[in-house]
């Protein structure tokens, strides 16, 4: 009889983690300088980044246009700033992994300006006499 034995390695391979959930609380701010602040937070702890997409709104044609990405940042961000100039947008956000990505959260909708500030300065003229 013989002894004979063989070893055989197996190697499986890793699972991907699941796809991370929906941030929260989307909000977008006017920062009256042709940009807009777009903040969310975490919804799992388990997200490697996040997308920020827009949307904006025309007002000749009453109608939103398609979704846009502006934004593919890591996880450690929660905000970021939109210099895309003036008008009506909305954003959503959502989360990514390498098991896939969440719903999209959102939209928040802000309408962004651009001011000019304008200093006008009178100056009376003294006349006194000498």
């Amino acid at each position: 009889m013989s002894n004979a034995s063989s070893t055989a390695n197996v190697t499986t391979p890793d699972v991907p983690p699941p796809p991370p959930a929906a941030p929260t609380g989307v909000s977008a701010v006017n920062n009256g300088n042709g940009s807009a602040s777009i903040s969310w937070m975490a919804g799992s702890t388990n997200t490697s980044n996040y997308e920020v997409r827009r949307e904006t709104y025309s007002a000749t044609k009453g109608t939103w246009g398609s979704a846009t990405t502006v934004a593919s940042v890591p996880s450690v961000y929660t905000s970021i700033a939109d210099t895309s100039g003036a008008g009506t947008f909305r954003y959503s956000v959502r989360a990514t992994n390498s098991g896939g990505a969440s719903a999209y959260a959102g939209p928040a909708q802000v309408a962004v300006t651009t001011t000019t500030t304008t200093t006008t300065t009178a100056v009376k003229r003294n006349n006194r006499k000498r």
